[in-house]
C-alpha cells in the first residue's frame, strides 16, 4: 500500500484523473464514490490538499454534492474530501457555503448511515463557523431535530460531531432558539 508522501509525489500526478473520474457522468456511481474515497483520503497529505485546491477540487466536490443525486456512500467520501479542504482554506468553506450546500446536507444529518452524519456534521459545521447564511440554511433545511438525534446517539463520535454542529448554530440567536425549541436542550 502506497503512502501519502509517495502518491503526493507520484508521476504522473493522481489528483486530476481523480478529479476527472469524481466528475465524469459516463462513470457508474460506484466509479464516482470510489474516487470521491480516494481524494478524501489523498487529502489527508498536506502536499496534495494544497495541490487540489490549485486544481478547484472543492468546485468539482461541490458539484457532486449539488448537482447528482448523491447516494449515501458517495455522500460520505465527498463530505470528507470537502471537510478536509474547507478545514484547512476558509476561502473554499465559504465557497462551499455559497453554493447552498447547508440545503442538501441539513436532511442528511438524518441518514441511516453514521459515517454519513458525522461527516455531513463535520462540513456543516465548518462552513456554519464561517457563514451566518449557512447556520440559516441548516435550520430551514430541516436539520435542527437531526442534530438533536445526534446530541442524544449513544455514540460518542455521532454525539461529539452533533455537538459540533450545535455550538455553530447557536452562534446566531434566532438558530440558537430554534435548537432549544426543537429540544437540544435537554441532552446537553
Amino acid at each position: 500500500e502506497a503512502s501519502l508522501p509517495a502518491l503526493a509525489r507520484a508521476e504522473p500526478p493522481l489528483l486530476p484523473p481523480t478529479l476527472a473520474l469524481l466528475q465524469s457522468r459516463r462513470a457508474s456511481t460506484e466509479a464516482r464514490t470510489q474516487a470521491a474515497r480516494a481524494l478524501a483520503l489523498m487529502l489527508d497529505d498536506d502536499t496534495l490538499r494544497r495541490d487540489a485546491v490549485g486544481l478547484d477540487a472543492t468546485a468539482a466536490l461541490c458539484d457532486q454534492l449539488l448537482e447528482q443525486p448523491c447516494p449515501d456512500a458517495q455522500l460520505e467520501w465527498v463530505c470528507g474530501a470537502l471537510t478536509r479542504l474547507c478545514a484547512d482554506d476558509e476561502r473554499a468553506a465559504r465557497e462551499v457555503a455559497r453554493a447552498g450546500a447547508a440545503f442538501v446536507l441539513a436532511p442528511s444529518l438524518g441518514s441511516p448511515s453514521a459515517a454519513v452524519k458525522e461527516e455531513a456534521s463535520a462540513l456543516l459545521a465548518i462552513i456554519a463557523a464561517v457563514d451566518s447564511d449557512a447556520r440559516t440554511q441548516t435550520a430551514e433545511g430541516g436539520g435542527l431535530p437531526h442534530v438533536v438525534a445526534l446530541l442524544r446517539s449513544r455514540t460518542p463520535q455521532t454525539r461529539d460531531a452533533g455537538l459540533g454542529l450545535a455550538r455553530e448554530l447557536a452562534r446566531t440567536p434566532r438558530c440558537a432558539s430554534a435548537l432549544v425549541d426543537a429540544g437540544a436542550a435537554a441532552p446537553l
